[in-house]
């Protein structure tokens, strides 16, 4: 790939690191996992990208995997948390079992 034919279209500043990106297709959102335990939801679109912020995770997220409608994160607490990116809502959480609730975050019941 000729990197040299690559221009910036857009600088966004973020005073955190960014470990993954992944953009939604159709749209112009990104989402970043960051080493700020979050995932931030940024419209690029924007001429002030605001982030919305996906909370969930105890640790560092470092990397993101997009499906059609799920976007599932992964972060250092060990935890892999799905989400609806329709409404930024968690669905699912999933993690070692001795750290974790049983009863409600099951990887059996996924």
């Amino acid at each position: 790939m000729n990197y040299s034919k690559i221009k910036v279209q857009k600088n966004i500043s973020r005073p955190d690191i960014v470990f993954d990106l992944v953009a939604i297709p159709g749209t112009s959102r990104v989402l970043l996992a960051s080493s700020d335990f979050n995932i931030h939801d940024l419209d690029i679109s924007q001429q002030k990208a605001e982030s919305k912020t996906l909370s969930g995770h105890a640790s560092y997220v470092t990397t993101l995997a997009l499906g059609k409608d799920v976007l599932a994160s992964g972060s250092y607490d060990g935890k892999i948390i799905l989400w609806n990116i329709s409404n930024n809502e968690k669905n699912k959480v999933a993690g070692c079992p001795s750290e974790m609730d049983q009863e409600n975050h099951s990887l059996a019941r996924w």
